[in-house]
């Protein structure tokens, strides 16, 4: 694990190389440079998590309409993705987490959506067995919530969650997305 700055001055962290192959390192801001200006603003992961976790969040609220509402201002993530989603009684994360692996040895920048986490709510997005950082959470949060507040759409925090994942995968160029039913 390495964590610091690069010639760059791009942040650094262990985990995915500049080919994108899965190695020692992942370079913390998107193609763009949109994350390392975002450093800046006031949004941090515990204040990301203490929204996330409010009880107007915390809900559920079935349909599709608000989760796609929100996915379309983002130019739709999900569909420049080629996702595997698991689904049934008993064995998904398992499976999952087999399937990540065999994709990750065979060469593959690969993503991870999972839940429940253990300890962190980056525990659920993974890119190469890497957790999402701290840093990117909360910057890709307070992308997620701009936009809900902008729109007045009320997403659950499911749904939050799910945004994000699709937004760090596609804008980090996973190769393949497993993801687990909700």
């Amino acid at each position: 694990q390495h964590s610091g700055e690069d010639e760059g001055g791009s942040l650094v962290e262990g985990g995915v190389d500049t080919n994108g192959f899965c190695s020692n390192f992942i370079v913390s801001d998107w193609q763009d440079g949109s994350a390392v200006t975002a450093l800046h603003k006031s949004m941090n992961y515990e204040n990301a998590i203490m929204r996330l976790t409010s009880k107007s969040m915390f809900r559920i609220d079935l349909g599709l309409d608000r989760v796609q509402k929100i996915l379309s201002e983002f130019n739709n993530p999900q569909d420049k993705l080629k996702c595997i989603h698991v689904a049934g009684t008993n064995g998904k994360g398992s499976i999952c987490a087999m399937l990540e692996s065999i994709l990750r040895e065979a060469g593959y920048k690969t993503g991870l959506y999972t839940s429940p986490h253990i300890f962190e709510y980056t525990e659920r997005i993974k890119i190469c067995g890497i957790d999402i950082s701290k840093e990117d959470f909360a910057l890709l949060f307070e992308e997620v919530y701009d936009k809900m507040t902008s729109l007045s759409i009320s997403l659950t925090e499911f749904e939050i969650l799910t945004v994000i994942m699709f937004l760090y995968f596609e804008r980090k160029s996973v190769e393949y997305a497993i993801l687990e039913t909700g």
